[in-house]
């Protein structure tokens, strides 16, 4: 699962993760990434090989902040985007994730 604040980039990471397990250097280096893309309003799904293994990636809209405990507690691996070049925004960002693995913690099962 993908999740970060508005406007930090998941868009462009999940994007930037399928290009790169799906073409070759050559095709990236000769074909530019998009520069425009818009505000995921939901949940985005993406699913792709990358090498060897089956990636099904859901990049979850900072609109559904308050559900990502859920998403992270079923997911096997969290990518956390943070816009780094906005100190405030990363600020933001620090709580906003340590919040989240708080309460997944709390729905954890027992056991």
């Amino acid at each position: 699962v993908v999740v970060g604040l508005e406007g930090s980039g998941k868009t462009l990471a999940m994007r930037q993760l399928r290009r790169t397990c799906t073409e070759s250097m050559e095709h990236r280096r000769a074909v530019p990434m998009p520069r425009r893309t818009r505000s995921t309003t939901g949940v985005e799904i993406e699913s792709f090989s990358c090498g060897s293994a089956e990636l099904k990636v859901r990049e979850v809209s900072s609109l559904f902040q308050l559900r990502w405990a859920k998403w992270i507690g079923k997911a096997d691996v969290v990518v956390f985007v943070v816009d780094a070049s906005d100190s405030n925004a990363a600020a933001a960002a620090s709580t906003a994730l340590l919040d989240v693995v708080a309460e997944a913690h709390q729905r954890a099962p027992c056991g």
